[in-house]
């Protein structure tokens, strides 16, 4: 019996490690420039404050909590925005997840960071983007990288036939 509850253990162990495993953030190789260069924006950022709370997802016309994942949000002020257009996004607040991707931001600190922008909704960063921190504003001791211009949508159109006949 003690060696089918070892053999039992053992195998618990194995199944175990390998669940967790799988939930690990895998990040794309890529240099210090390529990382600032992903996203839709970069800015420069002063962290004010920072909450977690739960998200709600909406199924059915009604709302159920589903404890999927915890984000954290943090209020901020965006000093200098340094790429991208984030007019229309919540600018006072970033988004970002407790999951393995997520990322931990000190309150009274400035950062230089990269993320997404949407409409109506808060920034959104994670650790698979550029983020630098700094103890007083970067302006003068940070230098922007350049990234190179998105490319173009190239579409074909159809050939037109004219025909002269009736």
């Amino acid at each position: 019996m003690k060696v089918m509850n070892t053999k039992m253990s053992l195998q618990l162990l194995v199944a175990l490690g390998l669940i967790s495993g799988s939930f690990a953030c895998s990040c794309l190789d890529m240099t210090v420039n390529e990382r600032f260069c992903t996203g839709n924006f970069a800015a420069i950022i002063y962290v004010e404050g920072g909450q977690e709370v739960v998200d709600f997802e909406r199924i059915s016309n009604s709302f159920i909590a589903i404890l999927t994942r915890n984000d954290r949000i943090y209020d901020i002020r965006i000093l200098e925005t340094l790429r991208g257009n984030i007019q229309q996004a919540d600018k006072n607040h970033l988004k970002v997840g407790t999951h393995s991707c997520g990322v931990t931001f000190q309150v009274n600190k400035y950062y230089v960071i990269t993320g997404h922008a949407s409409d109506g909704q808060p920034l959104t960063t994670n650790m698979c983007q550029f983020i630098r921190m700094f103890d007083s504003h970067p302006a003068g001791s940070f230098q922007v990288p350049t990234c190179p211009a998105p490319p173009r949508p190239v579409f074909k159109l159809p050939d037109l036939i004219i025909s002269t006949e009736n």
